[in-house]
Order: C-alpha cells, then structure tokens, then sequence
C-alpha cells in the first residue's frame, strides 16, 4: 500500500507539472492571436510536444510496471507463513500455518460478524468479527483464496488488497506487513442478500505474541 501511495503522489506531481504549462500556454493563445507563421509552424516546438510526452510515459511507466510484479510477486521467505481462505454465504473459513525453522503450527477456524447486541463498549458496529486472522510483522504471508458457493472477494484497503474468491478457481497474493495493528476490510463482491454481514478483521502481531 504504501508503494501505491508513493506512485499516486508522483502522477499527482506529474499531471501538475503539465498541466501548469499547458494552462499558461491556453491562456496566452487566448489573449493573443498569432499571425506569424514561424509561431504557427515551429519545428522545435513540434520536436519538444513528440519527445516530452514519450519521456513522462516512460517515467510513469517504469514504476508503474515495478508495482505491478510487486503486487503479483509469489515469492518471498522459503519460510513464509500460509494462509488459506474460503468464502462461504456468508462468512470466512481460514486456515492457518505459522511456520519457523523448528516446527509448524496450523489453526483452523471460521470467522462470524459479532451481532450489535452483542458488541463491547469502542468496538465498531458491522466491522468486528469473533475471530481475527493473524498476520506478523515483517514476516511474508502466502494466501490461497477461494469461494465455496458464489464469487466473494477478500478485500483490506490498508494493506492494497483485494483477491476474488471463485468457486473452482484458487488465488493467491503475498502479504508482507510491517507495523501492528488492527485492519479492517469487507466482502467487495456482491455475493448474495447477507453480502455487506462479511467484515475481515487482521490483526498485526509481533512473533512472540503468536499464541495458540
């Protein structure tokens, strides 16, 4: 997410920098009516308006290509934590896998909204489920999605995530966090009448607080 921000912010900073020139160029035309015909047809100016624009697609392109592998990059740790998500009507199944040099501990569980009723004091309404998934911190996970029934999507606009879950079909995504927390997302597919009762809870860990 935080590599998405940094390429929207240089678009911004991109599109300013044209814009301003080609304003100031509109409002000179404006006021001013060109008879000339060197300022009509000015080979330099054609020369400038063809290689500019190459060169601030290349500068958008070449960032824009690294986030796309970055994205889509399934690599990572060999001892990468694994993550296997099942959309149901409606609610998540997960299962879990920590893994470390010495052993693997796995977690099975399916993840409910909380009813209003039943909520505490400070937690919000329509967003907490009984049971967070658990991601650590500078530790990659692999997600595996998929659906049971119809098309669901597993979505944490914090962490620049949003994976389909289709029936038949498994995706998957790399999950690297750095900071602890606690993130909130939602099914953004419409996957049926309880569609908006699907919230996704992560939790953002330290790895010593890992506990079973």
């Amino acid at each position: 997410m935080k590599k998405i921000i940094f390429f929207h912010e240089k678009c911004l900073l991109v599109i300013i920098i044209v814009l301003v020139p080609v304003l100031i160029i509109l409002l000179y035309n404006l006021y001013k009516t060109f008879r000339s015909v060197t300022n009509l047809e000015n080979i330099n100016f054609e020369i400038l308006w063809t290689i500019a624009p190459s060169i601030i697609i290349i500068m958008l392109m070449v960032p824009s290509l690294e986030l796309l592998y970055f994205s889509e990059e399934t690599g990572g740790a060999f001892f990468a934590n694994k993550l296997k998500v099942v959309g149901h009507q409606w609610y998540w199944s997960y299962e879990e896998e920590f893994i470390s040099e010495e052993t693997t501990r796995s977690i099975k569980f399916d993840s409910y909204i909380i009813k209003e009723k039943d909520l505490n004091p400070g937690e919000f309404r329509k967003c907490e489920v009984d049971k967070p998934v658990i991601f650590e911190t500078n530790r990659p996970t692999r997600m595996l999605i998929t659906s049971a029934d119809s098309i669901h999507s597993w979505s944490i606009p914090e962490f620049g995530v949003k994976v389909d879950a289709v029936p038949g079909r498994l995706n998957q995504v790399v999950i690297f966090t750095q900071e602890p927390g606690r993130f909130f997302g939602f099914c953004s597919e419409l996957c049926g009448v309880n569609h908006r009762f699907m919230p996704i809870v992560a939790e953002v860990i330290h790895l010593d607080r890992v506990n079973f």
